[in-house]
């Protein structure tokens, strides 16, 4: 059974969701299930949640660092991914010149506190620059858990990405060194 199916059984059988969810966690984490956990954990949650750290507290301690790792990197991932496309919304259909010295006029604990409350939310530019300075705090985040495992190479690389992120200048993909033609057979 696979552990979007467990869930639902779990309740069908009457668990509150809170209660299905942990029991879900702690059947994944007696059987070892770790992938397939972070593989429901990255499907069903948006963002990364508090209900996931007691998880991957535990791939820590089991050694699962390339489980761990490979989560991480999804939720940074999905997060860089959205603002290159928040970028390219302002940048091409709004025509909107920006920079980062405009972003770093707008305090980060003013927004924060008025995310919710504040009319001015409403306005698209705003909620950008606060998702701007979300994916800076994600890359810290993500920065402290590859600290955990000592994934050295990721580390690196993430604080490069923090620098084209904070500068707005997304990078460019690196150029295959396989220059073989795609054929059939090669696919």
């Amino acid at each position: 059974m696979t552990v979007k199916n467990y869930y639902r059984e779990l309740r069908k059988q009457g668990f509150g969701y809170d209660e299905a969810h942990e029991k879900l966690k702690q059947e994944c984490i007696e059987k070892k299930q770790f992938s397939g956990f972070a593989t429901y954990l990255l499907n069903e949650y948006y963002s990364h949640t508090e209900y996931a750290d007691s998880f991957l507290n535990v791939l820590i301690h089991e050694n699962e660092y390339g489980i761990f790792k490979t989560y991480w990197k999804a939720r940074l991932s999905e997060q860089i991914r959205y603002l290159w496309e928040l970028v390219s919304y302002w940048k091409n259909e709004k025509d909107k010149k920006f920079t980062t010295k405009d972003f770093l006029s707008y305090d980060r604990k003013i927004l924060d506190e008025n995310q919710d409350k504040y009319p001015a939310y409403q306005d698209e530019y705003l909620s950008f620059i606060w998702y701007w300075y979300d994916t800076l705090d994600f890359i810290d985040r993500y920065i402290i858990e590859m600290q955990k495992i000592n994934a050295l190479e990721e580390i690196e690389r993430a604080k490069a990405l923090k620098e084209s992120v904070y500068n707005l200048k997304k990078p460019k993909p690196k150029p295959t060194t396989d220059k073989r033609k795609i054929d059939e057979t090669l696919f």
